[in-house]
């Protein structure tokens, strides 16, 4: 979700989204406007759901124009006016090695951020103590949490990349995320040099 929202140049709904429950048959009707039923409270947004979905992927539309909303209804997409664009396979084992063949063959981006939109950030499993150490993605301390770039970057957050191997350095409880003030990361690690050289090229928050 934060790499679409990088790549779109549009925000999560909110730090951690939504996240409701949904089938394909009730996509457009979840993900409408609050004023409209649906759960997000502004357009133009990132956002996940669970459910008979996956792994399958979607866009929902929406226009007030009555003759798309008529050639939509025609071609059996609903009522309106939302409608569900929706895809039912996401063959990611497939598009990204393609991705990083294009990269480095033909200098071609696939996914190109402009600015950054969203971050995953950490988030604690357990209580930790100063003097821990912290494991990696998919261990027993640590989960990503999808956050707004700006707002990470406000609260002083610790990307999920960046985590490995880090020592708290002030107590953490469960469910807290983790800041800058309460570990201290490894920076002899390759990711978090890559990470010090992007900060350093002044990428803008949107």
């Amino acid at each position: 979700m934060a790499a679409l929202a990088n790549t779109t140049g549009l925000q999560l709904s909110k730090r951690g989204m939504y996240g409701p429950a949904a089938t394909v048959k009730t996509l457009q009707d979840v993900f409408a406007l609050q004023a409209d039923g649906g759960v997000l409270d502004r357009p133009g947004v990132v956002d996940y759901c669970t459910g008979d979905v996956a792994p399958g992927v979607f866009v929902i539309v929406r226009t007030d124009a009555p003759y798309i909303n008529h050639e939509m209804s025609y071609l059996s997409m609903g009522p309106g006016p939302y409608f569900a664009l929706y895809r039912p396979f996401h063959l990611a084992s497939v598009e990204a090695p393609l991705s990083v063949a294009r990269a480095i063959l033909d200098r071609e981006p696939s996914l190109f951020a402009p600015h950054l939109m969203a971050e995953v950030v950490s988030m604690a499993k357990k209580d930790m103590q100063p003097g821990d150490r912290i494991d990696s993605i998919g261990g027993y301390t640590v989960r990503g949490y999808a956050d707004i770039a700006e707002d990470a970057k406000r609260d002083n957050l610790v990307p999920i990349g960046l985590i490995a191997n880090a020592v708290v350095t002030k107590e953490i409880k469960v469910g807290d995320l983790i800041t800058y003030d309460q570990v201290q990361v490894d920076e002899s690690s390759l990711i978090v040099q890559l990470r010090r050289l992007q900060d350093s090229l002044g990428l803008t928050y949107a």
